[in-house]
């Protein structure tokens, strides 16, 4: 999966989470962070197959790149990719759930 041709046109955080504009290959989409759902992406590869797009791939990049914070330092990608705890992959969800139970999140 390429995103060398993907470009952020906009970033603008809300209550909930962060919202980029994005240049596809084939259009501009809406890529949302949101703390409830996670990554949302509104091309048809997203939307129609729940499938992991190189639009959210392209803005995952970004928030590294550019140091941004996500709320409570904790945020998911997809109930089945990876969870990443204070900058630190992990691979089963039962560190959230001790970083949730333990407050230190």
């Amino acid at each position: 999966m390429s995103s060398s041709n993907i470009h952020i046109l906009s970033v603008s955080r809300y209550r909930f989470g962060l919202s980029f504009l994005v240049q596809g290959e084939t259009g501009e989409y809406n890529v949302d962070w949101n703390i409830y759902k996670g990554w949302i992406c509104d091309c048809p590869h997203h939307l129609f197959r729940h499938a992991y797009c190189k639009h959210i791939a392209a803005c995952k990049n970004y928030v590294m790149e550019h140091g941004l914070l996500l709320h409570d330092k904790l945020w998911f990608d997809d109930p089945k990719s990876d969870i990443v705890v204070n900058g630190e992959s992990a691979t089963s969800h039962t560190l959230v759930e001790e970083a949730v139970k333990n407050g230190s999140y």
